[in-house]
């Protein structure tokens, strides 16, 4: 049976014109003792230097308990402590303490209510929700006037509006009336009079068309910068050789990616 002797010096350590007791156990290592002058001095354990015991300046791998330490023995440390955290700058918010628009902003988004085989929509609804250089112009253009695509932007900007003033899930029910009878492809129905799933990348390309057609001022179009690219197409003759290829540019909005099997 082995028993360990566990011996405990107080040591008046002088830093900082102050004096403190420490309790030290001769039997631990050296960085025990620094660690709790950091904790009582705030001084990195890498940057004291203890003076005063046997042996001159206490060096890390130095054994405590052979050193005769003795109850009310002085040191000395020297070192800078580390600078005190500064204040936050703004006052800590708690949830409950949030408005909507503050939580929305904060935690999850808001989420689209299906509302009846309408997750197409809502997946392409969502999809542009994370381009926040669309919805800025969206919020400082005046939308005036009564055609289809104006009032599919328009309806867009107030869904817009109302899911980033709360984390609750929101019911589209205004922008899809106003789709499907703008665009009655997405009208159709099955049988039992219930609305047909439809595509989503045909729902996103009507709604983007809708709204760079309406978002177009100064020769300037946020959806084209936002959205378009260009295809450079060279097309040559495989069987003449001597005919030069014949070059033209294409716009696109939607980059097909063809995958065989």
């Amino acid at each position: 049976i082995f028993f360990r002797i566990y011996t405990m010096v107080q040591l008046k350590v002088k830093w900082g014109g102050k004096l403190y007791d420490v309790d030290v156990d001769v039997n631990q290592p050296v960085d025990v003792f620094k660690a709790q002058l950091q904790s009582l001095t705030g001084v990195p354990v890498d940057r004291q230097k203890i003076s005063g015991l046997k042996g001159g300046m206490l060096k890390d791998d130095a054994d405590l308990s052979s050193m005769g330490l003795k109850d009310g023995q002085k040191c000395m440390m020297m070192g800078t402590a580390e600078a005190p955290p500064e204040a936050p700058k703004e006052k800590p918010k708690f949830i409950e303490d949030m408005t909507s628009e503050e939580k929305a902003k904060e935690y999850l988004p808001s989420g689209l209510q299906n509302l009846g085989n309408t997750c197409y929509l809502n997946s392409a609804l969502q999809t542009m929700r994370i381009v926040p250089e669309l919805w800025q112009d969206l919020k400082e253009t005046n939308i005036a006037g009564d055609t289809p695509e104006q009032q599919t932007t328009a309806a867009l900007k107030v869904l817009n509006a109302q899911m980033n003033g709360t984390p609750e899930t929101v019911a589209p029910n205004f922008f899809v009336q106003l789709f499907r009878q703008n665009y009655p492809q997405f009208a159709q129905q099955g049988e039992g009079g219930a609305f047909s799933q439809q595509d989503a990348e045909e729902a996103w390309t009507q709604i983007l068309s809708a709204v760079a057609q309406t978002l177009t001022k100064d020769d300037t179009n946020t959806v084209e910068q936002l959205f378009a690219g260009e295809l450079t197409v060279d097309m040559k003759c495989a069987e003449k050789d001597d005919e030069p290829a014949e070059t033209r540019v294409e716009r696109f909005r939607s980059l097909k990616c063809h995958i065989n099997n």
